[in-house]
């Protein structure tokens, strides 16, 4: 559920797996309804169980898409001055990683999917964690040109920070 994406958690719960208990006879209770996930499916799936966690009997989340906003693709959202694009001693912040060796930044990644337009992996991010613009948009997480993280809209990002929940 978001401000951008509407009750898409609530229309699931409520609406969807009851018509489909119903239409094909399964058992109406958690104790048969398992989630699992990776990636964004897997950030979903346990904000899904922990949302809802009469609903479901348990969750297999592999590999989830952040659940503490305190390490957010190694950024601290919260603190004051966070920059997605620049760490503390102004050197530029990996994105990506093979091993342990950094194969993408994030300010390069961010540019080519502000080229590319709305879909991104970022922007998929601001479209489930912010809330909505005047114009209907998710308000951005952070500057384009700069990397300044929004201290309001990071505020705002609590309601979907799982630790914080937890």
């Amino acid at each position: 559920d978001s401000a951008t994406n509407g009750p898409v958690g609530k229309a699931f719960t409520t609406e969807l797996i009851p018509e489909l208990e119903k239409t094909f006879r399964a058992i109406p209770h958690s104790r048969a309804r398992f989630l699992t996930g990776h990636s964004s499916g897997g950030w979903s799936s346990l904000w899904l169980q922990v949302t809802y966690p009469t609903v479901f009997g348990g969750t297999w989340s592999t590999a989830p898409d952040p659940v503490d906003f305190r390490d957010f693709q190694q950024i601290n959202i919260y603190e004051p001055g966070s920059n997605v694009y620049r760490d503390a001693k102004n050197q530029p912040r990996p994105i990506a990683r093979r091993g342990n060796q950094p194969i993408l930044w994030f300010e390069p990644f961010a540019k080519m999917e502000q080229v590319l337009g709305p879909g991104g992996q970022l922007r998929s991010f601001e479209a489930v964690f912010s809330p909505s613009g005047d114009d209907g948009a998710p308000l951005k997480l952070y500057d384009w040109e700069t990397g300044a993280v929004n201290a309001e809209v990071a505020e705002a990002w609590k309601a979907y920070d799982i630790r914080l929940i937890l």
